[in-house]
């Protein structure tokens, strides 16, 4: 974390604040207190602080198993940039209950509470995917098409190995195994896309949405990824290759500039239109990372999305200016929540 605690402090100070970090187990809540870590620059390095309630709290990894401790720190009047995050399935419902023209662009997916429900899938589609609900970057997830009338072909990377495996599974044996794997958490499954391919290698599209100062919505950036050679995951973490969308657009629409310029600001539109729908549910948030697909037609689809969004896909790029407001976004955002959390109080006392 001390590069991505760097480049914040710096741009934090441009804005006047100050940054520390700490982890559940540094929260005091009795005392009123935090024990954390300061970054004081490349010489100095970190330093331990004990200090106050922040007047915003940016949650980069406090994980789903500590909301006891993000309700406290809420109701001690603590303003997250995301107060909440939603896991797969959770998201896929919120969406769908939204309606409107979201709706157009999200895939078939259900809750897999047994192996009919992938077997049912499965008549709908030639491919599927089951993912863990509360997976990420890539990690658990598993190709499942039908290879005979009583045979499905499984493929996931090795744990072990981290290379691609290929077992077969009669009915009977996949019903086994999603028994097994429901003890270790739930999963989802969900329609296969046949996403565009680029130089023999499938496509997605990551777009990092942010608030900006006002609190205003915008689309920070996006670019889209290539999975690693054999991989059907496009994950920059597991050999994955950043390409900008514009060349994807070229090669879904390779006889129309317009074209292509529409399909781009497709993709924004339903990126922008998705954060707020996502609000909606999950309550105030402040930057969410998705994962968009174009298929090989040209059409746009929702895959998943991400309370804390990673900023690889701008380096990948190479660019360094999208990577620096993505990081700063967010800062000038925790400026207006700090002022309006000030106004607050200010008001409460008055009373």
């Amino acid at each position: 974390l001390t590069p991505f605690a760097e480049r914040v402090t710096r741009l934090a100070e441009s804005e006047e604040l100050d940054v520390f970090g700490f982890a559940p187990d540094g929260v005091e809540l009795a005392a009123g207190q935090i024990q954390g870590h300061r970054w004081l620059g490349p010489d100095r390095g970190w330093t331990a602080v004990r200090t106050e309630f922040p007047d915003v709290l940016w949650n980069r990894y406090f994980p789903r198993d500590q909301d006891e401790l993000m309700g406290a720190l809420q109701a001690e009047g603590v303003p997250f940039i995301n107060n909440s995050s939603l896991d797969k399935w959770e998201a896929c419902r919120c969406l769908a209950a939204h309606g409107g023209p979201i709706s157009e662009h999200l895939p078939q997916t259900r809750l897999l509470t047994d192996a009919r429900v992938a077997l049912e899938m499965l008549e709908q589609h030639a491919v599927v995917y089951i993912k863990p609900v509360c997976g990420s970057i890539g990690r658990g997830i598993i190709r499942m098409e039908r290879e005979s009338p009583r045979t499905m072909r499984l493929t996931y990377v090795s744990r072990d190995t981290d290379r691609l495996r290929q077992v077969y599974a009669t009915e009977e044996q996949l019903t086994r195994w999603v028994v097994s794997r429901q003890r270790t958490g739930r999963f989802i499954v969900q329609q296969g896309l046949a996403l565009a391919v680029v130089d023999g290698r499938p496509a997605d599209v990551r777009v990092l949405v942010q608030k900006d100062a006002a609190a205003r919505w915008h689309v920070t950036g996006m670019g889209a990824r290539l999975a690693g050679h054999g991989r059907f995951t496009a994950n920059l973490h597991t050999g994955g290759e950043g390409i900008p969308v514009a060349v994807l657009a070229e090669v879904v629409a390779p006889e129309s500039r317009a074209r292509q310029a529409a399909l781009i600001a497709e993709l924004e539109r339903l990126a922008l239109q998705t954060a707020q729908a996502a609000e909606q549910c999950a309550g105030p948030l402040g930057e969410i990372g998705l994962d968009l697909g174009v298929d090989q037609r040209g059409r746009t689809w929702y895959i998943e999305l991400n309370g804390q969004p990673g900023r690889a896909i701008f380096e990948h790029l190479g660019r360094w200016d999208l990577a620096e407001l993505a990081h700063l976004r967010p800062i000038q955002y925790a400026r207006r929540l700090a002022g309006r959390k000030t106004a607050r109080v200010a008001g409460h006392t008055a009373t």
